[in-house]
This record gives C-alpha cells, sequence and structure tokens, in this order.
C-alpha cells in the first residue's frame, strides 16, 4: 500500500490536518504517516478526542494503525473496506462533537447509504463549530448538493465535563460537484440563545439576546453536567447558509456574548462563514466543484492535505479582503 507523508505542522499545525488526513487515507485507501502531530500544542501529540478520532476511523475501516495513544506525536494509518456496522461513539471528555463528526462524515458519504451516528462529547465548547452551526451551516450548506441529513441534540455538553449526546441521520446516494460562489438573496436571519438551566433565574438567555438583530429568536434552557451557555446567529441565503457562533464564560457577562455573536456575524466578507469554509476543502477535493471562502489557516492547512492524495487538484486565488477562490479541474 502507497504511504503518504503529511506534516502534522504545517501552517497552524492543530489537530484538523489529523481529521482531514485520516478521513481521505479511509476514503482513498492511501495509507499515511503523520508526522509531528499537534507539536506546537502546550501539550503535543494526540489529545483525548484525537485519539477518538483515530480509534473510530480504525474501527470504521478495519485499519492496521500506529501511535494510537495519547501524546503520540506520530500517527501511522492504513485502512482496509469501509464497514459502518457500530456507528456510536464516546469521545469520553468535551472534546468536540462536530469536529468528531466532520472526521467520519466524508467516509459514511463517499461509502453511501443511510446511517445513524450517535457522538458522545462537547456540544457548544471552545475552538470547535457548535451542533447549531453543523447543523444550519455546514450540513445546510452541503444538502444542496445531495445529502440528507437531521439533527437530533439529546443533551447538552459544555466544558469542562461533557456528556453531549448528538444523533445524525445520514442519507446519500451521491454528491454532486459543489457551487458557493455568491450567496444570493438574504431568506431570513435567527438567533438561538441556549443556557443551563442553573442560569434561568438569571435571565441568561434572554439578555444575550438584546445585542443580536436576527429577525427571528429563539430562547433554549436544558439540563447538562456542567454549566454553560450560547448564542448562535445564522442567515439563510439564496445559495448558501452562514452562521456563527459566541460562547458564554465565567466573569463573561450575558449581554457581552451576544455583542460578540453579533460582531462576529457582521464581520463577515466571504460568501461562506468562516467554520464552513476550512470543513467544505475535502468535498472540493472528493467531488469538484467551485467555492468563495474565508482565507484562513485551517483552510490553508486542508488545502494542503488533499493535495497529497489522488483526489481532485484545488486551485487557490486570492480575491481579496480576506477571501479565497477554491476551484478544481470538472
Amino acid at each position: 500500500m502507497q504511504v503518504i507523508t503529511v506534516d502534522g505542522s504545517y501552517m497552524e499545525g492543530g489537530g484538523q490536518i489529523l481529521r482531514t488526513a485520516l478521513a481521505l487515507s479511509a476514503v482513498t485507501r492511501e495509507g499515511v504517516r503523520i508526522n509531528s502531530v499537534r507539536v506546537r500544542r502546550q501539550r503535543p501529540g494526540l489529545a483525548p478526542q484525537h485519539l477518538a478520532v483515530v480509534n473510530a476511523l480504525t474501527e470504521l475501516t478495519h485499519a492496521r494503525v500506529q501511535g494510537n495513544r495519547v501524546g503520540s506525536i506520530t500517527v501511522e494509518f492504513e485502512p482496509q473496506e469501509i464497514d459502518p456496522a457500530h456507528l456510536t461513539f464516546d469521545i469520553g471528555t468535551a472534546g468536540s462533537a462536530t469536529l468528531f463528526l466532520h472526521a467520519i462524515l466524508p467516509v459514511l458519504l463517499w461509502r453511501r447509504g443511510s446511517y445513524l451516528v450517535s457522538v458522545r462529547g462537547g456540544t457548544n465548547v471552545p475552538r470547535s463549530p457548535s451542533v447549531e452551526h453543523f447543523e444550519h451551516a455546514f450540513l445546510s450548506n452541503l444538502s444542496r448538493f445531495g445529502p440528507e441529513f437531521s439533527v437530533q441534540v439529546e443533551r447538552r455538553g459544555f466544558y469542562p465535563a461533557g456528556g453531549g449526546q448528538v444523533n445524525v441521520c445520514v442519507t446519500c446516494n451521491g454528491v454532486k460537484p459543489l457551487l458557493f460562489c455568491e450567496r444570493g438573496s438574504s431568506l431570513g436571519s435567527f438567533a438561538i440563545s441556549g443556557a443551563t438551566l442553573d442560569l434561568k433565574k438569571r435571565r441568561v438567555a434572554e439578555r444575550q439576546l438584546e445585542q443580536v438583530r436576527a429577525k427571528e429568536k429563539h430562547v433554549h434552557y436544558f439540563e447538562a453536567t456542567s454549566t454553560g451557555s450560547f448564542v448562535f446567529i445564522g442567515e439563510r441565503f439564496t445559495y448558501v447558509s452562514v452562521g456563527v457562533d459566541s460562547l458564554g464564560a465565567p466573569g463573561k457577562r450575558a449581554e457581552h456574548v451576544g455583542l460578540e455573536a453579533q460582531s462576529l456575524f457582521d464581520s463577515q466578507s466571504c460568501v461562506l462563514d468562516e467554520f464552513t469554509s476550512d470543513q467544505i476543502v475535502p468535498y472540493l477535493a472528493l467531488y469538484g466543484g467551485v467555492a468563495a471562502v474565508a482565507d484562513t489557516p485551517h483552510v490553508r492547512a486542508n488545502v494542503y492535505v488533499c493535495s497529497l492524495f489522488s483526489l481532485k487538484r484545488i486551485k487557490t486565488r486570492d480575491l481579496g479582503h480576506g477571501c479565497l477562490l477554491l476551484q478544481t479541474d470538472q
């Protein structure tokens, strides 16, 4: 089996390189050796949430794997046939359930069929897209080109305890080339503000919406092991859906959470939002297409990883204002 060497320290050098490399390895059945995994982080190597991804894809593909332990800075992965017989996973920490799903979703879509995936972990945690973004922005965009999805949040999971659970139904009979060149007309904006029940007396969810200008506003309170809150602002357009997240934190006023979300939302300048921009890159390599995305280290890192595999070549062009045009040969 051909083995591809991936530089895990490229650009931002984070876990995204690992997730993308493993997912594309599983799809193409090309073995990978990922070196320098997260070497620039305070705690280099695989963290528990990254190990969960390695173990899940190992199980899904009956792969031969080396370096699958916490702290490892080198992972070798040689996949066999995709066999999604077991699709219930537990990250075991407050690690992001959505980033975990981003790692295994390309494999399921490539194989085609219908699946129910259940993941335990963090649903709204720092440095990752929320489950709201995953559903209302990313999956909404991807579903325009063939796949069908439904998302159910069984329980919320915040840092540090995690304990959330997300169920995702996936049906795919093929994916058409992606096209994200313009947004089109606005079909309406909305905001979702959520908080744990212990914050209800202080009206945290309502206060978080005071600085938000979305046309529709929704408030939710729920039980969770760790205290937490969030705001998601989304907008549907003719051709795309976009969204941004903001999380509550100790000492951070509820009003500031909403103000932060609105500021992030107003600062968007590209067709796709920042989170969707990097997560859509592997699908361009797999299925082809064109996308105007935010120019971020995560996007550049994913383009780099995709270029190593036997997939469609992604060409980049600077559009200015912090945006890139990604295009494959048709």
